[in-house]
């Protein structure tokens, strides 16, 4: 098992004499084509001394994420340095060949993105890519690679660390994948560690566990971290300073409570008035949350029920595995619904099975007292009632579309438009009321940021007009200014629309401000339920009690 050192600022064995982990002067970024070159980043100064941990926010297209593959020598196709010296542990990487830039990445600078899943071989097991990550760097056989993994995994907060060894990255859930990710970084003992929403996929108790790890990195190891994240809290928990960026540029930095309490720049303030609240107290559980009172009573009737619901997967290598256990409850017209848990606690499978994309192993689903599978056409039938939206949208549209025919394709397959012309005037008509440009319609997934995609999935979901509408975590990819104006949207298609919205999420504070009631889940079972304000500022369960004291607040 290898053995840890520790060591502080001033005993960084990497560079005798090395003030700065890392250090970016005067940086310009463009992207270049034949017709012109477009400004991304406009002369950022960064540093980050050793055992500093340095948070960079800033909305999507603000150029957090250019800055640090920048540092990693990792910037995407058609986006080049202008100008400006980049310098990991006294190394300049702009100097360096690429055989020395990949001895960096993994051993000098360890590297956690925000897709989590994407960054892992699906071909491969946890454990081989885990081994094979540990064994470039360091000279241990398998045995003991594989002995070294299995301790990083249970240091991330992963249960049954052997087992998870043999898993391949499809049968992990997201915050899994994030922690497996995580566990890769940290193999080497990297002097840096750059962590691209490194907790964005997870629910708030492992969220607590992964700040609470790095924090332990930082102090114990002497490892600089670069923090990106559009969760301000979180955010707070963590890092001594803060970047602040807008438009490619760096707007405010300074210590991290000065620049979260006594924001100067005006994009600072903004960013602080958008972010979800969660301010209650167990004397006052009135404080929070909409109540199910606000309901007119006529919104009142069922318009899904769910009864004694079971799923349970089954596989040789793991048995059975219980997803669900006898869940029941309602889903109210009119009404926005929150399911919370931590991952794994059969969320997203109940509102698969909803959708019918899973088949329950026992219980019914009824959409307005019929069975769900008695509606016709198969499928087809109950998605012009309930729809679906994925949490990670640019993965569930077709990358080779446009937005104008991913929108179209739905109608098209429930025999729905009339002409060519008039499927594209309805395409047009829904992204308009989702807030989007025209210029949109032509785009494809790759060409469009993660708000953009959040709302081209929500007009395809709008085109067949359903009742119903599943969100599976749909805000967790984006930030704060994002998160608000799709909130802010949804709100205002579910009362135009007259629809009931089921939210699932990790994030209690955004729970707490937009649901009437909210389901709460552990390990597949229903613990607790209730109106918002009820079950959040006065919890009868210890774990809801526990979700709840999990949510980070600005420090």
């Amino acid at each position: 098992m290898m053995e840890h050192t520790n060591r502080t600022p001033s005993e960084n064995p990497a560079a005798p004499g090395v003030s700065a982990a890392v250090s970016v002067t005067g940086l310009h970024l463009a992207s270049q084509t034949e017709e012109s070159r477009t400004p991304l980043v406009n002369g950022i100064d960064f540093d980050v001394a050793p055992g500093e941990a340095v948070g960079v926010i800033g909305e999507s297209g603000s150029g957090k994420s250019l800055l640090i593959r920048s540092i990693s020598g990792l910037l995407p196709n058609g986006v080049h340095r202008v100008s400006g010296e980049i310098r990991v542990v006294g190394a300049d990487v702009n100097e360096m060949r690429e055989r020395e830039r990949r001895l960096i990445r993994g051993k000098r600078v360890g590297m956690v993105f925000q897709d989590s899943i994407g960054s892992l071989d699906p071909l491969f097991t946890v454990g081989s890519q885990m081994v094979e990550a540990i064994r470039v760097h360091q000279r241990l056989d398998r045995a003991a690679a594989l002995a070294e993994a299995e301790r990083l995994l249970d240091e991330v907060g992963i249960n049954d660390a052997r087992a998870r060894l043999s898993a391949y990255p499809h049968e992990l859930s997201g915050g899994m994948a994030q922690r497996v990710a995580i566990a890769i970084a940290l193999a080497n003992s990297p002097d840096v560690l750059i962590a691209d929403e490194a907790t964005t996929a997870l629910d708030v108790t492992i969220q607590k566990q992964v700040i609470d790890l790095l924090r332990k990195i930082k102090t114990e190891r002497g490892c600089a971290i670069i923090f990106v994240s559009h969760d301000l809290a979180t955010v707070s928990t963590l890092v001594d300073r803060i970047y602040v960026m807008y438009q490619g540029e760096v707007v405010e930095k300074g210590p991290a409570r000065s620049v979260l309490h006594t924001p100067e720049h005006p994009y600072t303030k903004e960013l602080l008035y958008n972010r979800p609240r969660l301010e209650v107290s167990d004397s006052e559980p009135e404080a929070t949350g909409h109540s199910e009172k606000d309901l007119p009573k006529s919104e009142k009737s069922s318009v899904v029920h769910i009864d004694k619901l079971s799923k349970v997967f089954s596989s040789k290598k793991h048995g059975a595995n219980w997803a669900l256990k006898e869940v029941s409850l309602n889903v109210n017209a009119g009404e926005w619904l929150g399911i919370v848990g931590e991952s794994g606690s059969g969320k997203s499978t109940l509102a698969r099975i909803v959708a019918r994309l899973e088949v329950p192993s026992t219980g019914t689903v009824s959409f307005r007292g019929t069975p769900i599978d008695k509606l016709g056409k198969g499928r087809l039938g109950l998605a012009q009632k309930i729809q679906y939206m994925y949490q990670n949208s640019m993965s569930a549209m077709n990358p080779r579309l446009t937005a104008t025919q991913i929108i179209v394709e739905p109608l098209r397959l429930h025999g729905l438009t009339a002409s060519t012309d008039s499927s594209k005037s309805r395409a047009e008509a829904l992204l308009s009321e989702v807030g989007l440009p025209e210029w949109v319609a032509g785009k494809r997934p790759g060409q469009l940021s993660g708000g953009q995609c959040q709302r081209v999935a929500l007009a395809r979901a709008l085109a067949l007009e359903p009742q119903v509408l599943l969100l599976d975590e749909p805000t967790s990819a984006l930030d704060v200014a994002a998160q608000a104006k799709i909130i802010e949207l949804l709100q205002e298609v579910e009362r135009t629309r007259e629809l009931s919205v089921v939210m699932i999420s990790h994030d209690l504070a955004l729970v707490s401000q937009t649901c009437h009631r909210v389901a709460v889940l552990y390990r597949g079972e229903l613990v607790e339920m209730g109106e918002t304000r009820e079950v959040i500022g006065n919890p009868q369960r210890d774990y809801t009690r526990k979700l709840r004291d999990a949510v980070p607040r600005i420090e």
